[in-house]
């Protein structure tokens, strides 16, 4: 994957163990050609477990903090589980993120 090239991914929790497990896709996958076409979710619901962010970069402690305070929130809606879609806006566009943003967002 070349330093440019855009990706998307989403974060998926997994019942059992409530561990984060992650759904790549590379530049030949569905999603990623969805971020090329305008592909959309559903707008973001400002109620419920999961929460679109286009990216998490750069964060200060101010920043964490709400973000912190936010995924409990996201956390409680879910009874344990929460859901990140990351290069997602609120409206839903898939926009992915580049390779090198992806990495800092984990």
């Amino acid at each position: 994957m070349s330093a440019g090239e855009t990706i998307a991914f989403a974060e998926r929790p997994t019942r059992a163990t409530g561990m984060i497990e992650l759904g790549l896709a590379g530049s030949n996958s569905a999603s990623t050609n969805m971020a090329r076409e305008g592909a959309r979710l559903l707008p973001e619901d400002d109620e419920g477990n999961t929460e679109y962010k286009l990216q998490l970069c750069n964060l200060s402690d101010t920043r964490l903090a709400q973000l912190v305070t936010q995924l409990q929130f996201r956390v409680d809606e879910g009874n344990g589980e929460a859901m990140y879609e990351i290069g997602v806006s609120d409206d839903g566009s898939i926009k992915g993120l580049p390779e090198d943003k992806l990495k800092e967002s984990l």
